[in-house]
């Protein structure tokens, strides 16, 4: 498993927005592949809200998570190995 790499402002921000693409989805007459797509899309949002962690992010090599967050975990390389304490 990845190390959290999602800030709390982001999470929230997933949070929101697979809310708002749920009900949309939910909220139209008929479910076409676009409706499924945002369903899918929504989901996604929300895992990665309770989760802390984007695999599109870890794979991007991109981190938001707050300063504190990190301070407090092992530094690690690109490969998700600890480093050794400098």
């Amino acid at each position: 498993m990845i190390k959290q790499n999602l800030g709390a402002v982001e999470r929230k921000f997933r949070l929101a927005f697979g809310i708002i693409l749920a009900i949309w989805a939910f909220a139209q007459p008929s479910m076409g592949v676009l409706e499924w797509l945002a369903l899918l899309a929504a989901a996604c949002l929300i895992l990665n809200f309770l989760s802390g962690r984007c695999y599109l992010w870890k794979a991007l090599n991109m981190n938001s998570c707050d300063r504190e967050n990190q301070q407090n975990s092992p530094s690690t390389d690109k490969q998700g190995n600890v480093l050794p304490d400098q």
